[in-house]
């Protein structure tokens, strides 16, 4: 509806114009014929005399008619031009809340989807099989948790592999042994994710991390999560390792994006990103080179969780900062919305 304002101001300014340059080429033309008529009334004297006053009348009426028109065409035109202008400004308003909720919306669907990952990584802490492997590390026992986190990773395709580290950061066990065997050689002490997750005070806590590619997971980029796993799977219990689950970040990526509903002259001008805390590009459709590229939100108002803007470009950005959900409070991320045309 706005946009349909903004077309018709646009119609009736141009039809104004058209119509008001066709009164002026009118009177023109009436001027001129009364010119040529005081002329020819003064070429015949006396007995053109009257028709010269009527000539002189002709013209008098002509330029008053002129001058209304122009007035009239100035008046409107302003009007019209602030008609426009309104409506431009109303676009902006509803395309921008718009896309201010489609962001909202898209984040939504990002921490539901996060919190259930952390979820998943306190259950399969106590897990009795990772229990077992890291109280009594043996073939046997190792050889029973690599199936069991195996049979795990079957069921939950959205992980890329789960690890069983103890507390030197050496993995014990893990799900994909044949398709990532560089996992055996890893060395977790150097990671942040390890050295954060140290400090987790009870089984009821967990520790998410933000996107990065994993080297040993054949550099495929991964969300981390980490809780420890404790004495008989206690919550309380003593702390006898570590368990890393790696969230298939870029393949489950393209379903958030794909959640949001843009209509279909949307499509084609509408861009939707995942930013993380610094604006770093998590994810994007039409797609763009992720993790390394950012996307400044110059124009966000600092004092805000949601709102839309006009950037440098004079396109709409609507955006939303991470609500969080539940237990998972969210890494800073937001969801953005952007018209590119």
């Amino acid at each position: 509806m706005p946009e349909r304002v903004v077309k018709l101001a646009a119609t009736i300014s141009s039809e104004l114009s058209k119509n008001a340059n066709a009164v002026v080429g009118l009177t023109r033309q009436t001027r001129l014929l009364a010119i040529n008529a005081q002329i020819e009334a003064a070429h015949a004297g006396e007995a053109g005399a009257g028709f010269n006053v009527v000539a002189e009348e002709v013209k008098r009426v002509s330029q008053a008619i002129n001058e209304i028109a122009d007035e009239m065409s100035s008046s409107l035109s302003a009007k019209l031009k602030e008609l426009e202008k309104l409506g431009a400004d109303l676009v902006h308003q509803v395309r921008g809340q718009r896309y201010a909720d489609l962001a909202f919306n898209l984040i939504d669907v990002v921490d539901r989807n996060l919190y259930e990952r952390s979820c998943d990584v306190r259950w399969w802490a106590t897990d009795s099989a990772v229990v077992q492997c890291l109280s009594d590390p043996n073939p046997e026992t190792v050889r029973y948790c690599t199936h069991r986190l195996g049979v795990i990773l079957d069921s939950y395709t959205v992980y890329q592999d789960l690890w069983v580290l103890d507390m030197q950061g050496k993995v014990v066990a893990h799900a994909r042994p044949g398709e990532y065997p560089a996992v055996d050689n890893v060395d977790a002490k150097a990671e942040k994710w390890f050295r954060d997750s140290l400090g987790i005070s009870s089984g009821h806590d967990y520790r998410a991390f933000d996107v990065a590619r994993q080297q040993a997971l054949k550099s495929q980029s991964s969300a981390v999560y980490t809780t420890l796993v404790r004495e008989k799977g206690e919550a309380n219990g003593k702390p006898l390792g570590m368990l890393a689950v790696f969230f298939d970040w870029e393949k489950q990526a393209d379903s958030f994006l794909n959640s949001i509903r843009l209509n279909d002259d949307e499509r084609d001008t509408t861009r939707v990103m995942i930013l993380d805390s610094k604006h770093r590009i998590l994810a994007s459709a039409p797609a763009c080179e992720l993790l390394t590229s950012e996307y400044s939100l110059s124009g966000k108002p600092t004092d805000k969780k949601k709102g839309n803007y006009r950037n440098k470009e004079g396109h709409i950005v609507g955006y939303a900062l991470t609500p969080g959900y539940e237990t998972y409070p969210g890494l800073g991320w937001y969801g953005v919305v952007s018209r590119t045309k």
